[in-house]
């Protein structure tokens, strides 16, 4: 359940640094019904959430390490090549999310305040 979370949550980091820009409007508002939801945030926040993906990123290096490993002890057929592949692949990604999160700068939100 745990790796589960960790997935949706670096999948949606990852759709979060993809992410080119924002819309021409202000707050929390879809430009479109398909459209990239406009993200702002504080200083602050933006340091937090950056954290929170930073040690997901982490968790998730780790596991998939784990499980590489532990797919091997179960199979040997074909090890140590495919954990070296799996590990690789999750090495990579993982370089090029961290690579990414550096330059994840949310737009300043905008609001009045009430």
């Amino acid at each position: 359940m745990w790796h589960s979370c960790k997935v949706i949550v670096i999948a949606g980091a990852m759709l979060l640094f993809s992410a080119q820009g924002a819309p021409e409007q202000s707050g929390f508002e879809l430009a479109a019904a398909d459209s990239i939801i406009f993200v702002c945030a504080s200083e602050e926040m933006a340091a937090h959430v950056r954290g929170v993906l930073e040690r997901a990123l982490d968790d998730a290096l780790e596991s998939h390490v784990q499980t590489m490993f532990s797919v091997w002890m179960k199979d040997e057929t074909g090890q140590p090549d495919r954990a070296a592949r799996g590990t690789r692949q999750a090495v990579s990604a993982y370089i090029r999310a961290r690579e990414k999160l550096k330059t994840w700068r949310p737009a300043p939100c905008q609001r009045d305040a009430p």
